[in-house]
């Protein structure tokens, strides 16, 4: 045999083993979910998800009263107490009140809005409830009149002054608090963004989208004074990230350092 055909026969060879070792290193990075050539990183965390920075509900200040002769429930507990120098909150949703005067009992579902104070006070004839929502109920102008007309002593005017008192209060506290949210929320996705880069196009895109709508959003409802608006804005650019950064995680799951940084930038 030649040295020529020796060599060509070694090269060969060669050629069959670089074959067989490319063909296990595919099945190996295929193995770990990683993409051919790129690091051994181990392990990564692709589950971690920024923390909210809105809370599971919101609480709102609701003052009872209630006539003498009134024993007045709410959510099946007797006499709450909750006045306007000790007032008390309550998740925001629905409730129910139940009053019992003389062996008669009147029952009233009311519904708690985010960011409004409400009172309620309890007559053997009726409920009368201002800054709550209910079947049937008048609105809040209306009731400040009926309180109005009751005079200065009056349980109304006092439920109805209380409540006028808690709401500016409130929408003056809630104007600072879902602003400066509302501001470290974007700044969060800022740094999201720079980590991410140019990984996810598309992600990047969508999330992009989205909160330039939600930023309109914000605004007019900040310029109207709506803070429930805010509030609503906020929580669904929080889904937003969420659903940024789980993309952004799919785009490089086997890059640890990649993980690692987008989870720092939270």
């Amino acid at each position: 045999m030649s040295a020529r055909t020796l060599t060509q026969l070694a090269v060969a060879v060669l050629g069959i083993i670089a074959l067989a070792l490319g063909a296990i290193l595919v099945v190996r990075d295929a193995d770990t979910g990683r993409p051919a050539g790129s690091p051994d990183a181990g392990s990564c965390d692709v589950d971690t998800q920024p923390s909210p920075l809105s809370p599971a509900t919101n609480d709102v200040v609701l003052l009872l009263s209630w006539d003498a002769r009134v024993s007045l429930s709410l959510d099946g507990k007797k006499n709450v107490t909750s006045l306007p120098d000790d007032p008390q909150s309550f998740a925001a949703g629905p409730h129910e009140l139940v009053a019992e005067c003389g062996g008669e009992r009147h029952e009233l579902d009311i519904d708690l809005v985010p960011f409004t104070p409400a009172a309620v006070h309890a007559s053997c004839d009726a409920f009368f409830v201002v800054g709550a929502r209910c079947d049937g109920c008048p609105g809040v102008e209306a009731q400040r009149k009926v309180a109005a007309k009751a005079g200065l002593d009056s349980p109304l005017f006092v439920a109805a002054a209380a409540q006028e008192k808690l709401e500016l209060q409130e929408k003056k506290r809630a104007h600072g608090l879902l602003t400066a949210r509302w501001n470290a929320l974007t700044e969060r996705y800022s740094r999201v963004l720079q980590v991410v880069g140019r990984e996810a196009p598309g992600a990047v895109a969508s999330a992009n989208q989205r909160f330039e709508e939600l930023s309109k959003g914000f605004a007019s409802a900040t310029t109207s004074g709506d803070v429930v608006g805010q509030d609503q804005s906020i929580r669904t650019a929080e889904e937003t990230l969420k659903v940024f950064v789980h993309a952004a995680r799919r785009a490089r799951p086997g890059d640890c350092d990649f993980q690692k940084r987008l989870t720092n930038s939270f």
